[in-house]
C-alpha cells in the first residue's frame, strides 16, 4: 500500500483535537430538589465545571474519530497493489538521450586490480560503469524474460526529426534485437511528440500498458497522456548526479593573424567542488594546459590566452564527471583577424575605402612590363577592377584565380558596352543584396556578351544583368559588368553595404568552416555547383556517412551527424574528385548535462508529478503498474467509508446516546 499525497497525514492532529474537547466538556451531576428557590447558581456552577475529568467510552466520540481519521486516510491518496500480469500489447518508451549516457558509477569504483587488468568490461570501468542507457535496457529486458514472455511489444525511442518507433508489433525475441540497436541522442530530444505517440499507439490497442524507461532528467515538460492507460515509470540507475559541462567557447585571432585568444565557460552542475585539468589544443598541437577548481554549482570564465594561428581549436575538460560527452568543445578563430585581398586595377579610392570599413586589409598589386604582379604574400580573395583578360593570363595568375574567391568588376566579360536603361532594377535574393535595393541608382553602361557559366544574375536593368555571383570550381565568384566609376553608386549610401556583403561572402570561403551545430539538427550548407555527391567524414575515427540526397540529389538542407565529435563536409565532382571539404563542430543538447535534480523519487513507488516537474508526467486518470502488480486507488473507497461514518454519527445524535 502506498500513499499519493503522503503530506496529508499532518491533517491527522485533528484527531487529539477531537479528544481534547471531550476532556475540556462540561458536566453536569443529576439532583432532586424540593424547590427551584433553593438553587445556588454559584455553587452549581463551580461544582458542575469538572475540565479534564476521565475520558469516558462514548459511541458518538467513537464515530466522529472514526469519520476523522478516514477522512485524512482518503486526503492521502491511498492506494494498493494488486497481482496482475502484463498487458497483451506493450507500448515501451525508451529514453535515449543524452542524460542517459550518465555513468552508474566511479571509474574507482569498476576499476580491476592492478594496471594490467584484461577484463572484457575494462573499458566500460574507465568511465564508471555501464551507462544509464544500458542499465536501463538491462532492466527491460529481465523484465520481459521475467513477466511478459508472450506480449506483444511495440518501442520508441528519440530519433532525428522527433520520436523513431523502433519496433511494431514483435515478440520478445526482436524485442531484444531491437533494444540493442538503439543509440544515444544527442540532439534536441522531443518529449512531448514522444509521449503523445506513445500514448496513442497504446490507446490503440486492447489490453495494452504502457511502461517508460527514463531517468527522469528531461528538461522540459511532457503531459502524461490521458485515457485511463496502465503504465510504469521505470527510473534508470542514478548513483552518480555529479557533472561538469563546456557551457561556452570561443576563439578570437589577434590583429596579427599569428596569435590568437580564447574564452571558456564551464559549469559544475553538482552538489560538490570538483577539480578538472584544462586543455586546448591547436589542431592537433597541445596549446594549452591549466588545472582549475570549479565550486559545487559554479559557472566558471576561463580566460584562454597566447594560442597559436590554427584552422580549429579543441577544449577538453578532464574530470571525474558522469557524461564525456559535454566535457569537449570545438572553436574557430573569428573577430579580430582580417580578411586580405588583393586588388588589381587603375585604383578606385571610394571601393578602398568601403573595404577598409568592410575590416578587409587591401593588398594592391603592381603593375609591371607584362602585366600585373601577383606578390609573394597570401590573400584570401581576389578583386580585378577594369583590367583587361590580358593581363591574368599567366599560368601563375590563373592559378591564383582558380584557388581564390574572385570578384570581377568591369571585366570578366568579352563583349561591347551598352547604355542602362533608365528604371526599376529587379534584385534578387542573395547574401551579396540583403538590405540593397538600387533604387534611382544612375549606372551609364554595363558590359554585353558571353557571361560565364556559373553566373546567375543578381540585378537586372531590363533584360541586361548588372550583378552575378556564382561558383567555380567550388570558389565563389562575384561579377559587376558595369565601371563603378561611371555610376553614382560609389556615392549613395547603399554602397558601404553592398561592399560590406560582397566582402563577407567572399572572404567566408577561406579555409571553409561551417561554424558548430546540435547533434542531429538541420542545416542549410551552400553547396557548390559542381558538387554531384557529398559525405561526412567523422576527423577523430575516419567513418564517412552520406549526404541527405532527395530524388538523387544533394540537398542544401543537411542533418547533422548524430554523435558529437568534428565532422568533414566534403564535396565530390560527377568523377569523385574532391572539389572542397569544410569543418563542422557537432555538440550535444546544453540542457542534459544537468543531473543535479534528477532521480529524487522512484517511479515505482509513486507516479512523477507536476512538483518534480522532471517529467512533469501529470497521473491524469491512468493507473500504474510495477512488478507485475497494479496499483488500485483507494480513495472513494474512503470518502464513502467516511460517509458512512458521519450518517451514523448523526443518528446517534439524533437518538440520545446509541443505534
Amino acid at each position: 500500500m502506498g500513499f499519493d499525497s503522503a503530506a496529508s497525514w499532518w491533517f491527522a492532529l485533528a484527531l487529539p483535537a477531537i479528544a481534547a474537547m471531550y476532556l475540556l466538556k462540561k458536566t453536569y451531576d443529576r439532583r432532586t430538589v424540593p424547590s427551584t428557590l433553593l438553587w445556588e447558581r454559584a455553587l452549581q456552577d463551580s461544582e458542575a465545571n469538572r475540565p479534564w475529568q476521565r475520558l469516558r467510552r462514548r459511541l458518538l466520540l467513537l464515530l466522529q474519530l472514526l469519520a476523522a481519521a478516514l477522512l485524512v486516510l482518503a486526503l492521502t491518496e491511498p492506494y494498493a497493489w494488486l497481482p496482475r500480469s502484463a498487458g497483451a500489447q506493450v507500448v515501451i518508451l525508451l529514453d535515449n538521450s543524452a542524460s542517459m549516457q550518465a555513468a552508474t558509477a566511479r571509474a574507482e569504483e569498476t576499476a580491476g586490480s592492478g594496471p594490467g587488468r584484461t577484463s572484457p568490461a575494462a573499458a566500460q570501468a574507465e568511465k564508471g560503469g555501464p551507462t544509464r542507457l544500458e542499465a536501463a535496457k538491462a532492466d527491460l529486458l529481465q523484465w520481459v524474460r521475467k513477466e511478459a514472455k508472450h506480449s506483444r511489444f511495440t518501442v520508441i525511442a528519440f530519433g532525428e526529426g522527433g520520436p523513431e518507433s523502433v519496433l511494431s508489433g514483435g515478440t520478445a525475441g526482436e524485442l531484444e534485437a531491437a533494444v540493442g540497436s538503439v543509440r544515444p541522442f544527442y540532439g534536441r530530444a522531443a518529449y512531448e511528440e514522444a509521449v503523445s505517440l506513445a500514448g496513442a499507439i497504446a490507446r490503440e490497442e486492447k489490453e495494452a500498458e504502457l511502461r517508460l524507461y527514463t531517468d527522469g532528467q528531461w528538461p522540459e515538460p511532457a503531459g502524461w497522456p490521458e485515457g485511463g492507460i496502465p503504465y510504469t515509470v521505470v527510473r534508470a540507475e542514478e548513483k552518480r548526479t555529479d557533472n561538469i559541462s563546456v557551457v561556452q567557447f570561443g576563439v578570437r585571432s589577434g590583429t596579427s593573424g599569428r596569435s590568437a585568444a580564447g574564452t571558456a565557460s564551464v559549469k559544475n552542475w553538482s552538489g560538490r567542488e570538483m577539480e578538472l585539468d584544462v586543455s586546448v589544443y591547436a589542431d592537433s598541437r597541445l596549446a594549452y594546459q591549466r588545472k582549475e577548481t570549479v565550486k559545487a554549482g559554479e559557472q566558471k570564465t576561463l580566460a584562454i590566452g597566447s594560442l597559436p594561428e590554427a584552422q580549429v581549436y579543441r577544449l577538453a575538460l578532464t574530470a571525474d564527471d558522469a557524461i564525456r560527452e559535454d566535457n569537449t568543445a570545438h572553436a574557430f578563430a573569428s573577430g579580430a583577424q582580417t580578411s586580405r585581398a588583393l586588388l588589381a586595377g587603375e585604383g578606385n579610392l571610394f571601393l578602398e575605402k568601403a573595404l577598409a570599413l568592410a575590416g578587409v586589409e587591401v593588398v594592391k598589386a603592381t603593375k609591371g612590363e607584362t602585366g600585373y604582379v601577383l606578390p609573394d604574400s597570401e590573400v584570401d580573395w581576389i578583386v580585378l577592377d577594369s583590367v583587361a583578360e590580358a593581363e591574368f593570363r599567366s599560368p601563375e595568375w590563373q592559378t591564383a584565380l582558380a584557388g581564390k574567391p574572385v570578384w570581377y568588376i568591369h571585366t570578366g566579360i568579352e563583349g561591347p558596352e551598352e547604355p542602362v536603361p533608365a528604371g526599376i532594377y529587379t534584385v534578387a535574393e542573395h547574401p551579396v543584396t540583403r538590405y540593397i535595393r538600387l533604387q534611382d541608382a544612375h549606372i551609364a553602361s554595363v558590359l554585353t556578351g558571353r557571361v560565364p557559366l556559373w553566373a546567375r544574375p543578381l540585378v537586372r536593368a531590363e533584360s541586361r544583368p548588372l550583378i552575378m555571383a556564382g561558383e567555380e570550381n567550388g570558389r565563389p565568384r562575384l561579377l559587376f559588368a558595369f565601371d563603378l566609376r561611371r555610376s553614382d553608386l560609389p556615392l549613395r549610401p547603399e554602397f558601404p553595404v553592398l561592399v560590406q556583403n560582397a566582402a563577407e561572402w567572399l572572404g567566408a570561403a577561406k579555409p571553409g568552416q561551417l561554424g558548430t551545430a546540435l547533434a542531429s539538427s538541420a542545416k542549410e550548407i551552400p553547396l557548390s555547383a559542381l558538387a554531384a555527391d557529398a559525405k561526412w567524414v567523422n576527423t577523430d575515427t575516419g567513418e564517412e556517412k552520406p549526404a541527405h540526397r532527395t530524388a538523387g540529389q544533394i540537398q542544401v538542407s543537411q542533418t547533422v551527424p548524430a554523435v558529437p565529435g568534428l565532422y568533414r563536409f566534403v564535396e565530390l565532382d560527377q568523377q569523385g574528385k574532391e572539389i572542397r571539404n569544410r569543418l563542422l563542430a557537432v555538440g550535444m543538447d546544453g540542457r542534459e548535462s544537468n543531473l543535479s535534480k534528477a532521480g529524487r523519487a522512484a517511479a515505482s513507488d509513486r507516479p512523477v508529478t507536476g512538483a518534480d516537474r522532471e517529467p512533469d508526467l501529470a497521473a491524469g486518470t491512468a493507473s500504474r503498474t510495477a512488478d507485475g502488480r497494479s496499483a488500485v486507488p483507494l480513495m472513494m473507497a474512503a470518502a464513502a467509508l467516511v460517509l458512512l461514518a458521519v450518517l451514523a454519527e448523526g443518528e446517534v445524535y439524533r437518538r440520545g446516546h446509541s443505534l
